[in-house]
């Protein structure tokens, strides 16, 4: 069944989380797979419906992620506020980012960290705010792997060894 809620929804999947119904707030959302586990089990999110934080309010949407991260054609992310989307380094696996269906975020912008590769395979990325994220391999940004504001180029797998920023393909709008 769908989930509504007028002041926040926070989910705690103590594995893998998959949506196959809409979640919308008028607040914050807040979803993590695989709890606080550090082993190698991946524990992914599969988004496979409408996630919406902010309706009619102000909201982040956050998804933590000890496993891989999609969203499908279906699975379109919106949030008043930001969207930050963040799969773990469990200290062998890479957990990859695929990005499937729209995400739309506020002025606060879209943030992803992945530990792993972040594939774009459709839908449009859009902010009025900035698109960033920590350093390409999850970690905290500082002077040696900065951390990078969004830019586009093609071909959409290059990466720039400079500023360690994966370039993804142009389908954002900023």
């Amino acid at each position: 069944a769908a989930v509504q809620s007028a002041t926040g929804v926070f989910i705690n999947a103590g594995g893998t989380f998959v949506n196959s119904e809409t979640i919308t707030s008028n607040g914050e959302i807040i979803i993590s797979s695989g709890g606080s586990y550090t082993g190698s089990t991946n524990y992914s999110t599969s988004i496979q419906n409408t996630i919406s934080a902010g309706v009619g309010g102000t909201g982040n949407l956050t998804i933590n992620s000890r496993g891989t991260f999609t969203n499908n054609t279906a699975g379109a992310l919106t949030a008043t506020g930001k969207i930050a989307l963040k799969t773990y380094w469990d200290g062998t696996y890479e957990r990859n980012m695929t990005l499937g269906g729209n995400i739309v975020a506020g002025a606060n912008g879209i943030q992803l960290t992945s530990s792993g590769t972040i594939n774009q395979t459709g839908g449009v990325l859009t902010t009025t705010g900035t698109f960033s994220g920590p350093s390409q391999k999850g970690g905290t940004a500082n002077s040696s792997m900065p951390s990078c504001l969004f830019y586009t180029s093609y071909p959409p797998d290059e990466e720039d060894a400079h500023t360690s920023c994966v370039r993804l393909p142009l389908r954002a709008t900023l």
